[in-house]
């Protein structure tokens, strides 16, 4: 997996996101094989309950949500800005030649990102299953708003 992800790095960018795009078509339909198109989804009860604060009732299900990704969000700014691999990645982000001569191990920082992102798509679905049906084609809305992002970044 190291060296086919290393060797699709190699390629511009579009070529990146089209095998991208590609993987996640693949995944979905196979998902849609195996298991069926029927919505699916968890009942937790605290989730669906709401509080009202000044009259608004506030979902707590999308409370929590809320909650625990401003503390990821937190957690992400700590390592990205007080340790070493953060500096790492925030270097070769900025400057990948520069990088490279300071000595950085760009590779494997390239696959500690990776594996950080990884884990926040996890995490992200762990937390939207709470709200959301899950069914093959959920990331439907999520893919084109990347896409829209990806565009105009």
């Amino acid at each position: 997996m190291d060296s086919a992800l290393r060797r699709l790095f190699k390629y511009p960018f579009t070529a990146q996101v089209l095998f991208f795009v590609g993987l996640i078509y693949f995944l979905q339909n196979t998902a849609l094989f195996l298991w069926g198109g029927d919505y699916r989804g968890i009942n937790v009860k605290w989730a669906h309950s709401s509080i009202t604060l000044a009259g608004i009732y506030i979902p707590l299900g999308r409370l929590a949500i809320l909650i625990i990704s401003y503390g990821i969000i937190l957690f992400l700014l700590y390592y990205l800005k007080k340790t070493s691999i953060g500096m790492f990645i925030r270097s070769i982000s900025q400057n990948r030649l520069g990088a490279r001569i300071l000595g950085i191990d760009i590779p494997k920082t390239e696959m500690i990102t990776l594996g950080l992102g990884l884990m926040l798509v996890g995490i992200a679905a762990g937390l939207l299953i709470l709200v959301y049906y899950v069914f093959p084609y959920v990331g439907q809305d999520f893919l084109i708003i990347g896409f829209i992002s990806i565009t105009l970044g």
